[in-house]
Protein backbone atom coordinates (compact mmCIF):
# COMPACT_ATOMS: atom_id res chain seq x y z
CA UNK A 1 0.00 0.00 0.00
CA UNK A 2 1.54 3.15 -1.11
CA UNK A 3 2.12 5.77 1.28
CA UNK A 4 0.23 8.75 1.89
CA UNK A 5 2.15 11.56 0.81
CA UNK A 6 2.28 14.23 3.62
CA UNK A 7 1.56 17.71 3.40
CA UNK A 8 4.00 19.91 3.01
CA UNK A 9 3.39 23.30 5.39
CA UNK A 10 5.11 26.61 2.83
CA UNK A 11 5.40 29.88 4.42
CA UNK A 12 6.02 32.46 1.74
CA UNK A 13 6.59 35.84 4.52
CA UNK A 14 6.80 36.09 8.23
CA UNK A 15 4.98 38.18 10.21
CA UNK A 16 7.27 40.92 11.36
CA UNK A 17 9.68 43.42 9.17
CA UNK A 18 11.37 44.01 6.40
CA UNK A 19 14.53 41.68 6.86
CA UNK A 20 15.41 42.27 3.34
CA UNK A 21 15.58 46.09 2.13
CA UNK A 22 17.81 48.51 3.63
CA UNK A 23 16.72 49.61 6.50
CA UNK A 24 16.88 53.20 5.50
CA UNK A 25 14.63 52.43 2.69
CA UNK A 26 12.38 50.64 5.16
CA UNK A 27 11.99 54.21 6.86
CA UNK A 28 13.87 53.16 9.93
CA UNK A 29 16.50 56.38 11.01
CA UNK A 30 18.81 55.78 14.08
CA UNK A 31 19.79 52.46 15.25
CA UNK A 32 18.69 49.13 14.25
CA UNK A 33 18.66 45.18 15.61
CA UNK A 34 17.95 41.85 14.63
CA UNK A 35 14.63 40.64 16.42
CA UNK A 36 12.72 37.81 13.94
CA UNK A 37 13.24 34.24 14.30
CA UNK A 38 13.73 31.22 11.88
CA UNK A 39 13.16 27.33 11.67
CA UNK A 40 16.26 25.33 10.97
CA UNK A 41 16.38 22.53 8.49
CA UNK A 42 16.02 20.15 12.23
CA UNK A 43 13.32 22.40 12.96
CA UNK A 44 14.59 24.43 15.70
CA UNK A 45 14.40 28.05 16.39
CA UNK A 46 17.17 30.87 15.98
CA UNK A 47 17.22 34.45 15.24
CA UNK A 48 17.63 35.10 11.68
CA UNK A 49 19.01 38.85 10.33
CA UNK A 50 16.44 41.72 10.63
CA UNK A 51 16.01 44.86 11.57
CA UNK A 52 13.94 46.78 14.56
CA UNK A 53 13.98 50.39 15.21
CA UNK A 54 15.45 51.18 18.83
CA UNK A 55 15.97 55.02 18.33
CA UNK A 56 13.32 57.33 16.50
CA UNK A 57 16.32 59.66 15.38
CA UNK A 58 19.13 60.23 12.93
CA UNK A 59 22.52 60.13 13.65
CA UNK A 60 24.76 62.78 13.69
CA UNK A 61 28.23 60.56 14.47
CA UNK A 62 29.25 57.94 16.20
CA UNK A 63 32.14 56.39 17.77
CA UNK A 64 33.06 53.05 19.44
CA UNK A 65 36.34 51.57 20.79
CA UNK A 66 37.18 48.71 24.04
CA UNK A 67 33.52 47.44 23.69
CA UNK A 68 32.21 51.26 24.45
CA UNK A 69 29.65 52.55 21.27
CA UNK A 70 28.24 55.98 21.73
CA UNK A 71 26.34 57.28 18.88
CA UNK A 72 25.71 61.42 18.90
CA UNK A 73 22.11 62.41 17.49
CA UNK A 74 21.21 65.42 15.33
CA UNK A 75 18.91 66.56 18.19
CA UNK A 76 22.28 66.65 20.33
CA UNK A 77 21.32 63.39 22.64
CA UNK A 78 24.46 61.40 23.69
CA UNK A 79 23.65 57.88 23.12
CA UNK A 80 25.58 54.58 25.39
CA UNK A 81 24.21 51.64 22.51
CA UNK A 82 25.37 48.18 24.44
CA UNK A 83 24.43 44.60 23.69
CA UNK A 84 22.58 42.61 25.86
CA UNK A 85 22.96 38.81 27.07
CA UNK A 86 21.24 36.70 24.16
CA UNK A 87 17.87 35.50 24.76
CA UNK A 88 17.90 31.74 26.03
CA UNK A 89 16.01 29.01 24.04
CA UNK A 90 16.44 31.31 20.53
CA UNK A 91 19.50 29.00 19.60
CA UNK A 92 22.32 28.55 17.73
CA UNK A 93 23.16 31.78 15.68
CA UNK A 94 21.10 34.23 18.11
CA UNK A 95 22.19 37.31 17.84
CA UNK A 96 22.42 40.01 21.59
CA UNK A 97 19.49 42.45 21.05
CA UNK A 98 20.72 46.41 22.00
CA UNK A 99 20.09 48.19 25.00
CA UNK A 100 20.08 52.61 24.23
CA UNK A 101 20.79 54.67 27.27
CA UNK A 102 20.88 58.22 27.54
CA UNK A 103 23.71 60.02 28.36
CA UNK A 104 23.34 63.29 28.16
CA UNK A 105 21.10 66.06 25.79
CA UNK A 106 22.01 69.62 24.22
CA UNK A 107 25.17 68.33 23.22
CA UNK A 108 26.61 70.60 20.58
CA UNK A 109 28.61 69.16 18.03
CA UNK A 110 29.36 67.85 14.53
CA UNK A 111 31.51 64.85 15.01
CA UNK A 112 32.28 62.25 18.27
CA UNK A 113 35.72 61.61 19.29
CA UNK A 114 37.06 59.28 22.52
CA UNK A 115 39.94 58.38 24.16
CA UNK A 116 39.97 55.81 27.20
CA UNK A 117 42.51 57.18 30.05
CA UNK A 118 43.03 55.06 33.24
CA UNK A 119 39.94 53.84 32.88
CA UNK A 120 37.54 56.78 32.16
CA UNK A 121 36.56 57.58 28.83
CA UNK A 122 36.78 61.09 27.57
CA UNK A 123 34.82 62.95 24.22
CA UNK A 124 34.74 65.63 22.06
CA UNK A 125 31.98 66.56 19.37
CA UNK A 126 34.48 69.36 18.14
CA UNK A 127 32.69 72.25 20.04
CA UNK A 128 32.07 70.50 23.36
CA UNK A 129 34.42 68.18 26.13
CA UNK A 130 32.95 65.51 27.58
CA UNK A 131 33.36 62.71 30.51
CA UNK A 132 31.40 59.66 30.66
CA UNK A 133 30.71 59.42 34.69
CA UNK A 134 28.89 56.60 35.63
CA UNK A 135 25.65 56.46 33.57
CA UNK A 136 25.95 60.26 32.60
CA UNK A 137 28.08 62.78 30.49
CA UNK A 138 29.42 65.74 32.00
CA UNK A 139 31.28 68.52 30.67
CA UNK A 140 34.91 68.31 30.71
CA UNK A 141 36.91 70.19 33.30
CA UNK A 142 35.43 73.21 35.64
CA UNK A 143 34.97 76.75 34.57
CA UNK A 144 37.00 78.97 36.75
CA UNK A 145 35.12 81.87 38.47
CA UNK A 146 33.82 84.78 36.28
CA UNK A 147 34.97 87.92 38.21
CA UNK A 148 36.92 88.67 41.60
CA UNK A 149 36.47 91.79 43.11
CA UNK A 150 38.80 93.20 45.98
CA UNK A 151 37.04 96.61 48.20
CA UNK A 152 39.29 98.33 51.05
CA UNK A 153 37.55 98.04 54.46
CA UNK A 154 38.29 98.76 57.93
CA UNK A 155 40.58 96.29 59.82
CA UNK A 156 44.02 95.90 61.34
CA UNK A 157 46.09 94.60 58.46
CA UNK A 158 49.81 95.65 57.93
CA UNK A 159 50.52 97.76 55.20
CA UNK A 160 51.15 95.97 51.97
CA UNK A 161 50.46 94.63 48.25
CA UNK A 162 47.99 91.64 49.00
CA UNK A 163 47.50 88.96 46.25
CA UNK A 164 44.54 87.26 46.07
CA UNK A 165 43.24 84.48 43.47
CA UNK A 166 40.21 81.90 43.39
CA UNK A 167 39.04 78.71 41.87
CA UNK A 168 35.58 76.79 42.18
CA UNK A 169 34.99 73.55 43.36
CA UNK A 170 32.37 70.81 43.00
CA UNK A 171 30.53 68.48 45.25
CA UNK A 172 32.90 65.55 44.33
CA UNK A 173 36.02 67.42 45.43
CA UNK A 174 37.11 68.64 41.56
CA UNK A 175 38.73 72.11 41.80
CA UNK A 176 39.22 74.38 38.67
CA UNK A 177 42.25 76.04 37.73
CA UNK A 178 41.85 79.92 39.21
CA UNK A 179 40.54 83.13 37.86
CA UNK A 180 44.07 84.63 38.00
CA UNK A 181 45.37 86.78 40.56
CA UNK A 182 44.05 90.20 41.46
CA UNK A 183 46.04 92.50 44.03
CA UNK A 184 45.02 95.10 46.22
CA UNK A 185 47.76 97.69 47.81
CA UNK A 186 46.65 98.37 51.67
CA UNK A 187 48.26 102.06 52.83
CA UNK A 188 50.22 102.27 56.74
CA UNK A 189 47.68 103.61 59.15
CA UNK A 190 49.27 106.85 59.41
CA UNK A 191 46.94 107.70 62.82
CA UNK A 192 43.78 106.53 61.28
CA UNK A 193 42.06 103.19 61.75
CA UNK A 194 43.63 100.13 59.86
CA UNK A 195 42.49 98.94 56.93
CA UNK A 196 41.57 95.42 55.45
CA UNK A 197 39.92 94.15 52.35
CA UNK A 198 36.64 92.48 51.24
CA UNK A 199 36.95 89.67 48.38
CA UNK A 200 34.32 89.03 46.15
CA UNK A 201 33.64 86.41 43.87
CA UNK A 202 31.20 85.58 41.04
CA UNK A 203 31.03 82.03 39.46
CA UNK A 204 30.43 80.99 36.17
CA UNK A 205 26.84 80.50 35.07
CA UNK A 206 26.68 76.68 35.59
CA UNK A 207 24.04 75.99 38.38
CA UNK A 208 23.64 72.20 37.57
CA UNK A 209 27.15 72.06 39.51
CA UNK A 210 26.30 73.96 42.52
CA UNK A 211 30.01 75.04 42.76
CA UNK A 212 31.62 76.92 45.55
CA UNK A 213 34.27 79.32 45.52
CA UNK A 214 37.90 78.66 46.92
CA UNK A 215 39.72 81.99 47.97
CA UNK A 216 43.61 82.03 48.40
CA UNK A 217 45.23 84.77 49.85
CA UNK A 218 49.24 85.83 49.63
CA UNK A 219 50.63 87.63 52.88
CA UNK A 220 52.19 91.18 52.41
CA UNK A 221 54.71 91.13 49.55
CA UNK A 222 54.77 87.79 49.10
CA UNK A 223 54.55 86.14 45.35
CA UNK A 224 52.92 82.52 46.81
CA UNK A 225 49.51 82.53 47.76
CA UNK A 226 47.75 79.98 50.70
CA UNK A 227 44.36 78.38 50.98
CA UNK A 228 41.84 81.22 53.00
CA UNK A 229 38.29 79.73 53.16
CA UNK A 230 35.26 79.18 50.82
CA UNK A 231 32.39 81.32 50.34
CA UNK A 232 30.92 84.32 47.20
CA UNK A 233 32.16 86.86 50.25
CA UNK A 234 35.12 87.02 52.61
CA UNK A 235 36.53 89.84 54.72
CA UNK A 236 40.21 89.94 55.27
CA UNK A 237 40.46 92.21 58.41
CA UNK A 238 43.78 90.54 60.34
CA UNK A 239 46.21 88.20 60.13
CA UNK A 240 45.62 84.99 61.46
CA UNK A 241 47.59 81.36 61.74
CA UNK A 242 45.60 80.11 59.44
CA UNK A 243 46.90 82.55 56.74
CA UNK A 244 50.46 80.94 57.16
CA UNK A 245 49.87 77.45 56.69
CA UNK A 246 47.20 77.15 54.47
CA UNK A 247 47.56 74.82 51.46
CA UNK A 248 49.01 76.51 48.34
CA UNK A 249 47.46 77.37 45.18
CA UNK A 250 48.55 74.55 42.99
CA UNK A 251 45.84 74.82 39.71
CA UNK A 252 46.91 78.66 38.62
CA UNK A 253 45.35 79.55 35.51
CA UNK A 254 44.47 76.16 34.57
CA UNK A 255 41.40 75.61 32.12
CA UNK A 256 39.81 73.12 30.20
CA UNK A 257 41.46 71.17 27.52
CA UNK A 258 39.58 72.98 24.38
CA UNK A 259 37.32 71.18 22.01
CA UNK A 260 38.48 68.97 18.79
CA UNK A 261 38.29 66.63 16.28
CA UNK A 262 40.75 64.50 17.54
CA UNK A 263 41.73 62.67 21.13
CA UNK A 264 44.69 60.87 21.93
CA UNK A 265 46.78 59.81 25.24
CA UNK A 266 50.55 60.08 25.75
CA UNK A 267 52.33 60.30 28.80
CA UNK A 268 49.79 59.86 31.33
CA UNK A 269 48.15 63.72 29.24
CA UNK A 270 44.99 63.87 27.58
CA UNK A 271 45.87 65.56 23.99
CA UNK A 272 43.62 66.96 21.37
CA UNK A 273 43.82 68.20 17.98
CA UNK A 274 42.09 71.07 18.10
CA UNK A 275 42.70 73.33 14.46
CA UNK A 276 46.30 73.65 14.05
CA UNK A 277 47.66 73.46 17.40
CA UNK A 278 48.00 69.76 19.37
CA UNK A 279 46.75 71.40 23.55
CA UNK A 280 47.19 68.55 26.20
CA UNK A 281 46.31 68.13 29.61
CA UNK A 282 48.48 68.39 32.96
CA UNK A 283 50.16 65.44 33.27
CA UNK A 284 47.79 62.50 34.89
CA UNK A 285 45.34 65.24 35.11
CA UNK A 286 43.35 65.76 32.16
CA UNK A 287 40.52 67.69 32.62
CA UNK A 288 43.40 70.78 33.39
CA UNK A 289 45.49 72.03 30.43
CA UNK A 290 47.52 74.91 30.63
CA UNK A 291 46.83 77.69 27.56
CA UNK A 292 50.37 78.85 28.00
CA UNK A 293 52.73 75.85 27.99
CA UNK A 294 50.36 73.04 27.28
CA UNK A 295 50.02 73.54 23.81
CA UNK A 296 52.34 72.83 19.86
CA UNK A 297 51.20 75.06 17.29
CA UNK A 298 51.55 74.25 13.38
CA UNK A 299 51.41 75.77 10.50
CA UNK A 300 48.35 73.68 9.02
CA UNK A 301 45.36 71.73 10.42
CA UNK A 302 45.86 68.93 12.56
CA UNK A 303 44.52 65.67 11.21
CA UNK A 304 45.93 62.81 12.87
CA UNK A 305 47.21 62.20 16.27
CA UNK A 306 47.81 58.34 17.09
CA UNK A 307 50.13 57.35 20.52
CA UNK A 308 52.21 54.13 19.72
CA UNK A 309 54.52 53.13 22.80
CA UNK A 310 57.45 56.13 23.34
CA UNK A 311 56.60 57.59 19.33
CA UNK A 312 53.40 60.17 19.11
CA UNK A 313 52.37 60.24 15.48
CA UNK A 314 51.34 63.87 14.38
CA UNK A 315 49.84 64.72 10.91
CA UNK A 316 49.07 68.68 9.24
CA UNK A 317 47.11 69.09 6.18
CA UNK A 318 50.75 68.54 4.88
CA UNK A 319 53.14 65.63 6.31
CA UNK A 320 53.62 63.68 9.14
CA UNK A 321 55.54 64.47 12.16
CA UNK A 322 56.95 61.81 15.28
CA UNK A 323 57.25 63.28 18.35
CA UNK A 324 59.47 61.86 21.11
CA UNK A 325 60.09 62.51 24.83
CA UNK A 326 58.00 64.32 27.53
CA UNK A 327 55.81 66.97 26.89
CA UNK A 328 57.56 69.46 29.28
CA UNK A 329 59.85 71.43 26.76
CA UNK A 330 62.44 68.42 26.57
CA UNK A 331 60.10 66.62 23.49
CA UNK A 332 61.92 66.05 20.35
CA UNK A 333 59.83 66.68 16.91
CA UNK A 334 60.99 65.05 13.26
CA UNK A 335 59.96 64.73 9.87
CA UNK A 336 58.84 61.00 9.93
CA UNK A 337 56.91 61.22 6.15
CA UNK A 338 56.67 63.63 3.78
CA UNK A 339 52.74 62.98 3.02
CA UNK A 340 50.07 64.08 5.57
CA UNK A 341 47.45 61.47 6.62
CA UNK A 342 43.96 61.39 5.70
CA UNK A 343 41.41 62.59 8.62
CA UNK A 344 39.37 59.77 9.41
CA UNK A 345 40.86 57.09 7.65
CA UNK A 346 43.69 56.00 11.08
CA UNK A 347 42.95 52.34 12.00
CA UNK A 348 44.78 50.56 15.12
CA UNK A 349 46.09 47.21 14.02
CA UNK A 350 48.55 44.23 14.86
CA UNK A 351 51.73 44.75 13.61
CA UNK A 352 51.48 40.46 12.83
CA UNK A 353 48.68 41.24 10.66
CA UNK A 354 51.75 43.23 8.13
CA UNK A 355 53.97 41.88 6.13
CA UNK A 356 55.03 38.01 7.26
CA UNK A 357 53.46 38.66 10.53
CA UNK A 358 57.28 38.74 12.22
CA UNK A 359 56.48 42.15 13.86
CA UNK A 360 55.08 42.63 17.74
CA UNK A 361 52.81 45.23 19.26
CA UNK A 362 50.77 47.61 17.45
CA UNK A 363 50.81 49.66 14.78
CA UNK A 364 48.57 52.43 12.50
CA UNK A 365 47.38 51.84 9.25
CA UNK A 366 46.32 55.37 7.19
CA UNK A 367 45.09 56.52 3.83
CA UNK A 368 47.32 59.00 2.22
CA UNK A 369 47.59 60.57 -0.93
CA UNK A 370 50.43 58.16 -2.17
CA UNK A 371 48.97 55.33 -0.54
CA UNK A 372 48.04 52.85 2.47
CA UNK A 373 51.03 53.21 5.18
CA UNK A 374 51.83 51.92 8.32
CA UNK A 375 52.81 53.58 11.17
CA UNK A 376 55.46 51.37 13.80
CA UNK A 377 56.58 52.16 17.62
CA UNK A 378 60.20 52.74 16.43
CA UNK A 379 59.27 55.97 14.69
CA UNK A 380 58.94 54.50 11.06
CA UNK A 381 56.31 55.12 8.65
CA UNK A 382 55.70 52.64 5.62
CA UNK A 383 54.54 53.17 2.49
CA UNK A 384 52.28 49.47 1.93
CA UNK A 385 51.18 49.79 -1.60
CA UNK A 386 54.38 52.28 -3.17
CA UNK A 387 53.78 52.41 -6.49
CA UNK A 388 50.68 50.40 -6.83
CA UNK A 389 47.96 52.92 -4.89
CA UNK A 390 48.10 56.55 -5.32
CA UNK A 391 44.97 58.74 -4.17
CA UNK A 392 46.00 61.94 -5.25
CA UNK A 393 42.10 63.71 -4.99
CA UNK A 394 41.26 62.32 -1.77
CA UNK A 395 40.80 64.95 1.00
CA UNK A 396 39.26 62.27 3.88
CA UNK A 397 37.37 59.27 4.76
CA UNK A 398 36.35 56.61 6.83
CA UNK A 399 38.48 52.82 7.28
CA UNK A 400 37.97 49.82 9.58
CA UNK A 401 39.54 46.59 9.58
CA UNK A 402 37.46 43.53 7.61
CA UNK A 403 38.83 39.70 7.87
CA UNK A 404 42.35 41.05 8.25
CA UNK A 405 41.62 43.25 5.43
CA UNK A 406 42.23 47.18 5.98
CA UNK A 407 38.57 48.88 4.32
CA UNK A 408 39.02 51.86 3.29
CA UNK A 409 35.80 54.54 2.09
CA UNK A 410 37.58 58.46 0.80
CA UNK A 411 35.66 61.18 -0.60
CA UNK A 412 37.55 63.78 -2.61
Amino acid sequence: MAKAREKKLRLDQWTGLDNQSPPLEVGHGGLVRACNVRATRGLHYERRPGYTQVWAGAIQAAWSEGGVCLVLTTTGTLLRVEPQPTIAGLGRGALPSLDVTVLANGIAGETLTGCAVEGRVYLSTGRQGLVLDGQTARPLGLAPPSALTLTQIKGGLPAGRYLVDATAVAPDGRESGSIGARYIDLPEPGGAPGCGFRVEVRLSDDAALDLIPRVYLGLPNAMSLHHLGEGQSLSVTAIADTLRGGPPLQRAQLRPLPPGRILAEYGGRLLVAAGTEVCFSEPFDPESHSPVAGRIPFGSEVTLLRSLGECLYISTSERIYCLTGALDGEHRLRDAYPYPALPGTDVRVSLSRIGNGSAHGFGCVFATPAGICCAYPDGRVVNLTERRIAMPGARAGTARIEDHTYVCALRR
